[in-house]
This record gives C-alpha cells, sequence and structure tokens, in this order.
C-alpha cells in the first residue's frame, strides 16, 4: 500500500496520481507498464514516485483498494438506513450500476489487476476476507426476509452470484454486446426465476 507520504497529499493532488495510474495500468499490458509511464501521466518527478509508492506493485495495490473502497462506498450510500428488501434493491440497482461502471472503470481495474500473472503478489486471501466482511455489512442493510429460510453462507453465495451475473451483464452492454434494456429486461427475469424459486424452498432448507 501506498505510503504516508501519498495519503497525507492535497485531496487533488492524490487523486490526480490515482486517476494517472489508471489510465496507465488499463492502457497498457501489465508488463510493459514503467515507473516512467506513470511519472510521465502524473506529471511528478521519479524522486516524487518513491516518495509515495515502494515500486509499481505498491502502486496497483493502491489503485485497487481505492476502486475496492469507491465502489463499497457506492454501494452502501444507496441502502444505508433505508432496509430496502432484497430483490426490490437489486432490481433497482442495475442501471444506477452500469452508470457507475460505465463512467469511472472501477472494475476493469480490479478485473485485470486479478488476471493470472507473475509481475507481483496478490493477496487473494485478505481480498476475499474483504469481500466476506463487505457483504456482511451490505446485506445486513438490507431486508432480506425472503432469504430467511437460507443459512447466512447460503445468503451470501446467492448475492456473490448474482452480483457477478449482474456485472458480466453490464460489461456487455458497455461494451455494446447487448443493449442496457436487453440486458436489464434478463437480469430481472432471472431475479424473478429465485425470487419465485425461493418462495417454494422448503422451511428446514437452513438447516441443512
Amino acid at each position: 500500500m501506498a505510503k504516508k507520504t501519498f495519503d497525507n497529499l492535497p485531496p487533488g493532488k492524490r487523486r490526480a496520481i490515482i486517476d494517472a495510474l489508471r489510465t496507465v495500468f488499463l492502457d497498457k499490458p501489465i508488463h510493459s507498464i514503467s515507473v516512467a509511464d506513470v511519472v510521465r501521466e502524473a506529471t511528478i518527478a521519479r524522486g516524487s514516485f518513491y516518495q509515495y509508492f515502494d515500486g509499481l506493485e505498491d502502486a496497483f495495490t493502491t489503485l485497487v483498494d481505492e476502486s475496492l473502497t469507491a465502489f463499497e462506498s457506492e454501494i452502501m450510500a444507496r441502502v444505508q438506513g433505508k432496509k430496502l428488501p432484497f430483490f426490490t434493491y437489486l432490481r433497482d440497482a442495475f442501471e444506477k450500476d452500469y452508470a457507475f461502471f460505465r463512467d469511472a472503470p472501477h472494475h476493469e481495474v480490479v478485473r485485470k489487476f486479478f488476471m493470472p500473472n507473475q509481475l507481483y503478489t496478490v493477496d487473494y486471501e485478505g481480498y476475499r476476507q474483504r469481500k466476506e466482511s463487505f457483504y456482511r455489512t451490505f446485506l445486513a442493510a438490507l431486508d432480506t426476509a425472503a432469504l430467511d429460510h437460507l443459512s447466512t453462507r447460503r445468503t451470501m453465495m446467492l448475492y456473490y452470484h448474482l452480483s457477478h451475473v449482474k456485472i458480466q451483464s453490464i460489461h456487455k452492454a458497455i461494451k455494446g454486446h447487448a443493449s442496457l434494456t436487453e440486458a436489464k429486461e434478463a437480469y430481472h427475469w432471472l431475479l424473478d426465476v429465485v425470487e419465485a424459486g425461493l418462495k417454494e424452498t422448503k422451511p428446514d432448507e437452513k438447516h441443512r
């Protein structure tokens, strides 16, 4: 992660460096990115880069953390204190998530960072724990009465899979492989099927 000198920068300069990192990270193959690319895009001195980061791996990890934090903050801002029903939230969130990913390519950063490579070490367990912690916090902010007969583990698995399908659908719409309307209708159909199926689930499912 970034050094304290980076965290203590004025917000505007800090954001400019993050934006430069994102531009370079997404525009070039990872193996061909150099510190020179970053300092040129950010218009900072090479020495300043090393005042802020230990190296490229440290800078990329900071970029991913910023992307995850931005997405988590966006999601929590929508649900905090509202207790929206689980499926209502998922239906309403599709277009909002589409706009979020279209205008700020955080998902692209995260996806590329986790692609198999041998250039830097990824703390997969740390990120898994972070994701699980966020899911717990997020689900606690929703009305999950429709899922009460599921165990906590199965509830989290369900949300994970539905979110994964949603992100893939949004990605197709952004890339032009489907229209936004087509992608949203297909996702809403899936939610209808899952919700109807849960209503027929036996009450003792939680104990299996």
